[in-house]
């Protein structure tokens, strides 16, 4: 049973900031996990051993509205808090940009990169049976150009801007697009939240 702690994207309406979960992002976790408990950062009462930092907000490097700044301030509690514990994480989207960050890789305005296009999987992952090539949503207008120290990439765009990765030692997942956003969920995704890839 799964215990899953999700930072949500931050909306601000008529000047108060609400905590905004896409629906859908619910329903795609439940259909991969026995779910024991859902909680939404920054506030949690159970120890979580899943954490999701998901999409939405922009990186205070690239935008620093209020809102981003508060939306980067949770993602690095909750990012610190499950480095410390050793809890896996997965960063969608601008999830995956902030713990791209943190460990110093390059994030770069991309171009062409908000609609459909296609990755390419990395060696490792053609040997978990992944295809070579695949196509994925994209809503980002930044890009990471080049990884940090103990980040390993798992899938490319043809830009060569990185798709997917983990961290070389700690449970750590990004991957720049949206799984809860296609209309019919796909069985990569469930594959990627569901498998160990750092092993």
């Amino acid at each position: 049973m799964k215990n899953i702690l999700i930072v949500p994207r931050i909306i601000n309406k008529h000047n108060e900031n609400y905590l905004s979960v896409d629906n859908n992002l619910l329903i795609f976790l439940q259909k991969i996990y026995k779910i024991n408990s859902i909680e939404i950062a920054p506030f949690f009462k159970k120890k979580p051993n899943l954490i999701i930092l998901s999409g939405g907000n922009n990186l205070i490097k690239k935008n620093a509205s209020k809102i981003d700044i508060y939306r980067n301030n949770i993602n690095k509690k909750i990012l610190n808090y499950g480095i410390k514990n050793r809890i896996k994480i997965i960063g969608i989207c601008q999830g995956a940009q902030f713990i791209a960050d943190k460990f110093l890789s390059s994030i770069v305005k991309v171009n062409k990169h908000v609609g459909n296009h296609k990755i390419f999987y990395e060696k490792r992952m053609l040997k978990n049976n992944f295809p070579l090539n695949d196509k994925v949503n994209s809503f980002h207008n930044y890009g990471i150009k080049s990884l940090g120290k103990n980040l390993i990439p798992l899938a490319k765009a043809k830009d060569k801007t990185v798709e997917l990765f983990i961290h070389k030692k700690l449970k750590l997942i990004g991957l720049m697009w949206h799984p809860e956003r296609f209309k019919n969920f796909r069985k990569l995704d469930y594959k990627i939240f569901k498998s160990n890839l750092w092993n």
